[in-house]
């Protein structure tokens, strides 16, 4: 294998720009990728409160920006005590936190009623917001910048800035002075002037928020001339003291305020999920934000509601091509997303929003899912995105209880989606197999017609033309799902998770056919489908083609699974015990050590071992995802042990800081290990999802803190293994 070269993609994916950076440094540091994003800022279109015109995401901050000056909504995060997800949901393991809130509201003194406010350096980069039920879909333009015409007789305000500072230009036109401007700063506590560095400092009940000293300039015969300023002070209104210059040029007074070094993020950002075009190379990336509205008020918050997100990236990660939030007035979370060969995408998850937006004209008579449900418990959603980010179609399913979709497939056509979760329901939707409800959960698998021209088993575009339950008497849930296909047909569908049931279905001849207990044991299991010809036209039916335990004699989960060409199956999850069975030749025979050691397995198209071993260190580590393409099989997780196998020509071969993503790669024939990694930043870097491009390069996704701001951000990397 040739040396890989790592491509990280800035984790502002909603903010209106990605970018990507060749780096050979011993580590990731976001910063210096984040700093050179451009704000984008976003006209209001109807996505946030009227009286604000343009608003801005940042890593630290929100900026909204209104007629008469900025509200900026900043966050620090606390460990988390009272905002839970249920525990199918990324983050809720590690990661998790609480997040207190301050407002601070800059105020144009005495301005000119209602300043015209006009954006420039209009971005490629389209964001669209899937509104609630009953709402209008919004699209609003993004922008580099937003300026202000004579705030003040005169003097124009500039606002423009990157990922982790914004900056406010004053340009006083000539003739025209300077100590017209006055600002204030409603909601900070106190306002002073640093005298060592001159320096504003705001403090709020989270910190202190900083704005360095002026740059005062003009231009001069092309070049740049420095004037001499300093803030003026006055209670909370803040002022410029400007030294002598020349009053028939224009005069550009240039704060910068640091936000991104000072304070957490606008909200937590996780990616739960990625895919990758085949054909072109772009980036899906989905996932959930708490990113906050417009303050109403002003002081301190805790906590949010999270919005499920898409974003898609150009393939060298320089450009966002668009970015829809999905969502309505609760808890919106996306866990899967996949693309059909067309490159549109479809993408599960869970809503608890009693207003989830939906789009289906010729959905109403379906039976099977809710279009608003009426209550608080999860349903699992299917949106339908097309190639540009509009909206194709968007629905609700489930039964009376909770319902949590956690991974999608999709035929290569596009005709059906395969779902599979977890549900709560006695009335979750049963078609084609007769099952129910065996203990508190079960995992659930539901096929969904998505084109009504192509399968003589449904008609009707969004309705579920096959649908069962797959548990026992104690907790079953699905977490990821592989599809075997022949040509448009839908064959098999695999999927794999744990259970706590002692009587899971299983099938002889398979590799574990007994409950090892310890808590849980992972599952995989394998659904044959044929149709029928039924009373009232053709059925889809299902048969158990295998099904097997996954475990040891302690804890045992099941992440991941995916298939090759030959129906065998490859799993990867976490384990923590001690007796995982392994094959004689395998990577790593022996556990680890830690909480739990990662692992991975391979059954053959009956469900029979072939290959097993541990992957871990004296930590803890934790299998995510498992791909095999173009000769190797891939493995992605996290872990924050010291001593993690590495080889190969690693990016880093020593463990960065805390919890680090890991990504290890075989040989398809023999597991022969050829590369392993960390990739990590001095904070905590988790990955939840994994794809292959067209070329056999590596995108993996999750989460990092490590951006000097105590927040949760996006983390999506690129590992080039094709040159």
């Amino acid at each position: 294998m040739k040396r890989s070269q790592l491509i990280a993609f800035s984790a502002a994916l909603l903010a209106g720009t990605a970018v990507a950076a060749d780096t050979q440094q011993p580590g990731i540091d976001p910063n210096q990728v984040l700093g050179k994003v451009p704000l984008a800022f976003e006209a209001n279109v109807g996505q946030t409160d009227p009286q604000v015109r343009y608003l801005a995401r940042g890593n630290g901050y929100t900026a909204f920006l209104t007629a008469n000056g900025a509200v900026l909504a900043l966050s620090k995060r606390l460990p988390r005590h009272s905002m839970t997800l249920p525990s199918d949901a990324a983050g809720s393991e590690r990661g998790s936190y609480d997040t207190l809130s301050a407002t601070v509201r800059m105020r144009f003194q005495h301005a000119t009623a209602q300043p015209v406010a006009t954006p420039s350096g209009p971005l490629a980069a389209r964001l669209s917001y899937l509104s609630p039920v009953g709402s209008a879909r919004v699209q609003p333009t993004l922008f580099q910048k937003v300026s202000y015409a004579d705030v003040w007789p005169g003097v124009s305000v500039v606002f423009y800035g990157s990922q982790s500072y914004m900056e406010y230009d004053f340009v006083v036109q000539p003739g025209r002075s300077p100590s017209a401007i006055k600002l204030a700063f409603d909601g900070a506590q106190a306002v002073q002037v640093d005298s060592s560095s001159g320096d504003l400092v705001l403090t709020t009940g989270i910190g202190e928020l900083r704005q360095s000293a002026p740059v005062v300039y003009q231009e001069v015969n092309g070049q740049r001339v420095q004037v001499d300023g300093r803030y003026t002070v006055a209670g909370t209104q803040v002022g410029f003291q400007i030294g002598s210059f020349d009053s028939t040029k224009p005069l550009v007074i240039d704060p910068t305020l640091t936000i991104g070094e000072y304070y957490g993020g606008s909200g937590q950002d996780y990616a739960t999920s990625v895919a990758v075009n085949q054909n072109t190379g772009e980036i899906y990336v989905a996932g959930y934000t708490d990113s906050p509205d417009f303050p109403v008020t002003t002081g301190q918050n805790i906590g949010g509601k999270f919005d499920a997100f898409v974003s898609k990236i150009s393939a060298d990660g320089t450009t966002l091509l668009f970015s829809t939030f999905i969502g309505g007035s609760y808890n919106d979370v996306a866990r899967g997303i996949a693309l059909d060969r067309s490159g549109n995408a479809y993408i599960t998850g869970y809503t608890e929003s009693n207003n989830f937006p939906t789009a289906c004209s010729s959905c109403a008579a379906s039976p099977h899912y809710v279009l608003a449900p009426a209550q608080i418990a999860a349903k699992f959603f299917v949106v339908e995105l097309a190639p540009s980010g509009s909206v194709l179609s968007s629905r609700v399913y489930g039964g009376g209880n909770q319902d949590y979709g956690n991974a999608i497939g999709v035929s290569a056509d596009g005709s059906i989606v395969a779902v599979t979760g977890r549900t709560y329901s006695p009335d979750f939707p049963i078609v084609g197999n007769p099952s129910h409800l065996q203990g508190a959960s079960d995992a659930f698998l539901t096929l969904i017609q998505m084109q009504a021209q192509v399968s003589v088993v449904a008609t009707t575009p969004g309705e579920i033309f096959f649908s069962t339950l797959i548990g026992g008497s104690g907790d079953d849930s699905a977490k990821s799902i592989a599809l075997i296909t022949n040509g448009s047909a839908l064959t098999d569908a695999i999927v794999a998770g744990w259970t706590s049931s002692p009587d899971f279905p299983v099938t002889g001849g398979v590799w574990q056919s007994a409950y090892r207990g310890g808590g849980t044991d992972g599952f995989v299991t394998r659904i044959q489908f044929t149709i029928i010809n039924g009373f009232t036209g053709p059925v889809y039916q299902g048969s158990t083609f295998y099904s097997t335990y996954v475990g040891g004699e302690d804890w045992d989960i099941a992440n991941s699974v995916t298939v090759d060409a030959t129906g065998a199956a490859y799993v990867t999850g976490y384990t923590h015990s001690h007796y995982f069975p392994t094959t004689f030749d395998c990577f790593q025979p022996y556990y680890g050590g830690g909480y739990s050691d990662a692992f991975i397995v391979k059954l053959d198209s009956y469900g029979r071992l072939r290959y097993s071993s541990y992957f871990g260190g004296s930590g803890d580590d934790y299998g995510e995802v498992i791909l095999v393409g173009h000769g190797y099989i891939y493995l992605v997780g996290y872990t924050d042990s010291c001593d993690l196998p590495v080889f190969g020509y690693p990016f880093q071969n020593e463990q960065p800081g805390g919890w680090d993503t890991f990504a290890a790669i075989f040989l398809y024939d023999d597991f022969f290990p050829v590369y392993s990694s960390y990739f990590g930043t001095w904070g905590d870097d988790f990955a939840y999802g994994g794809a292959l491009d067209g070329y056999g390069n590596l995108v993996f996704a999750g989460s990092t803190d490590a951006t000097h701001t105590r927040a949760t951000n996006v983390l999506l990397l690129k590992l080039n293994l094709s040159h």
